[in-house]
Parts: C-alpha cells; sequence; structure tokens
C-alpha cells in the first residue's frame, strides 16, 4: 500500500489554522474598544499563526506520534488529548497562567485537536483524496 503523509500534514495545518482564526477574529482589544478593521485581523493573522504552528510542532506532532499506535477512533479521544496538551501551553506562555488564559487557551487547544482530527480522518478515509507522487 502507497501511502502519504497527507492527511497528516493537513491535519496539522488544520490545527494551526483554527486557533490563529478564532484568535484574530475575537481579539479582546478590537472587541472592548471599538475599533476593528481588516488590518488589525491580517496583522493578528500574521503574529497568531507562527506561535500556533510551533504550538502544534512542539505539542502536537509528538503527541500525535505518540499516539498513532492507538489510532483514535472516536471524537472525544482528540478532545481529552487537547484537553492535557493546553496545559504545557497555558505554562508556556509568558506571564503567570490566569483563569482567564486557561479558559481561552485550554478549550481552544482542544478544539484544534478535533479539528486536526476531523481533517485527518475525512483524508484519511478517502482513498486518493491527496494526490499521490
Amino acid at each position: 500500500m502507497n501511502r502519504t503523509l497527507c492527511p497528516e500534514l493537513a491535519g496539522f495545518l488544520a490545527a494551526a489554522v483554527f486557533p490563529t482564526l478564532v484568535l484574530s477574529l475575537s481579539r479582546p482589544f478590537g472587541l472592548v474598544y471599538g475599533d476593528y478593521d481588516l488590518e488589525d485581523f491580517l496583522v493578528s493573522i500574521v503574529v497568531f499563526f507562527p506561535i500556533s504552528l510551533v504550538a502544534v510542532v512542539v505539542l502536537g506532532i509528538p503527541a500525535f506520534a505518540l499516539l498513532y499506535p492507538f489510532r483514535p477512533g472516536r471524537w472525544w479521544m482528540p478532545v481529552v488529548a487537547g484537553l492535557i496538551l493546553g496545559v504545557p501551553l497555558l505554562l508556556a506562555l509568558p506571564g503567570e497562567p490566569t483563569l482567564a488564559n486557561g479558559l481561552i487557551f485550554v478549550p481552544l487547544t482542544s478544539l484544534s485537536a478535533l479539528v486536526f482530527w476531523l481533517v485527518w480522518r475525512r483524508l484519511g478515509e478517502r482513498e486518493g483524496a491527496c494526490a499521490r507522487s
């Protein structure tokens, strides 16, 4: 069987894009002060995407490598893994961890893991979904 890494790569990319878009769309500064515009949104994407990508590479790829033999088949498995991965991410943030940051980043990490799983599973189920080289 000739298998590509396309489902995994697409899943990791989606897992990095999802929190970037969520954080860029819900920036508290623009919502509180009312001066939210397209430039703020685009700058937020440029700022948040590399951070999100690093988090996916540092936390997500090793977690996937560890959990791959178990092949999570249910949606709640990546959600639980994402909740667990949210704690070290919260501790890695600059400053002291706060309840507000925990209520934002831990569920966001969990949802990001769920987005990875949805993309990975969907593309993995469809033969020929990714171009083979």
